[in-house]
């Protein structure tokens, strides 16, 4: 199987975006936004069309579009007196009503964006390697250096502020970095999936670990051995990548319940 340069490049990519995608899941959990991240997946949508429109690679595409989703969230969430579910379903659904409409102005049948909606982490080029490894090195450079607060901010608003800490740049900050994850990993894993690779890794370390500490490294080292996992699986019963990454993620979590905290 690693004789294939195509398995090669999606085991590499893979691992990339399982360690970052686990690490910034562990503060998606304690913060309760799992439907952020859903609805960010989901309005992506938007971008990944208009990109097609314009004749724009629906990377970056999708890469702005889900960075500016994120920093309006943000700012909604702030200026808005209604709790933060509620501005991001606004968002959601504004945002998926947007993609249908500007996939409906899209000619024929676009195989690409079948792919984007359900992954396809075999078909990746060296070039995506690249950008999906600069962009996660730049996630978890932000997620090292913040990491204090965001845990402040995260269990005490009050402390966080007694403390100096900005509750509302760091709120700004993770929105965007949370959106940039998200678009990051889409290509690999599917619009549909990817919120799956944020939480399930994160989650199942919750029932696993006893510090924080343990509770960053468990969901990176769950989140690596469902994606190399679900990649073998998906190389020799000739299952879509995918789903198949998801679904291991799913009975790593379940194994995890048998564990006694």
């Amino acid at each position: 199987m690693l004789s294939f340069p195509f398995i090669q490049r999606a085991l590499l990519v893979g691992c990339i975006i399982a360690i970052t995608s686990a690490f910034l899941g562990v503060f998606v959990t304690l913060r309760n936004m799992s439907f952020y991240t859903d609805a960010i997946a989901h309005s992506a949508l938007a971008g990944i069309a208009l990109g097609l429109l314009l004749h724009l690679p629906p990377l970056w595409a999708t890469i702005l579009f889900c960075i500016l989703l994120g920093l309006i969230t943000a700012y909604v969430k702030q200026r808005s007196q209604v709790s933060t579910d509620t501005v991001i379903g606004v968002l959601f659904a504004g945002g998926i009503a947007l993609g249908i409409v500007l996939i409906s102005q899209l000619e024929g049948y676009r195989a690409d964006l079948f792919s984007l909606l359900f992954g396809d982490i075999l078909a990746v080029s060296w070039n995506d390697i690249i950008i999906s490894a600069g962009l996660s090195i730049i996630i978890v450079l932000f997620l090292l250096a913040t990491g204090k607060r965001l845990v402040l901010s995260t269990f005490s608003s009050d402390f966080s502020y007694v403390r100096g800490v900005n509750a509302k740049a760091i709120d700004y900050a993770f929105f965007v970095i949370t959106a940039l994850t998200i678009a990051v990993g889409i290509q690999s894993i599917g619009i549909v999936l990817i919120t799956g690779l944020l939480i399930i890794p994160a989650a199942t370390s919750r029932n696993l670990a006893r510090s924080f500490k343990q509770l960053a490294f468990i969901a990176a080292l769950v989140s690596v051995i469902a994606t190399l996992g679900g990649i073998t699986l998906s190389y020799y019963f000739n299952l879509p990548s995918g789903p198949t990454i998801i679904l291991v993620s799913v009975a790593l979590f379940m194994l995890s319940l048998l564990h006694h905290r």
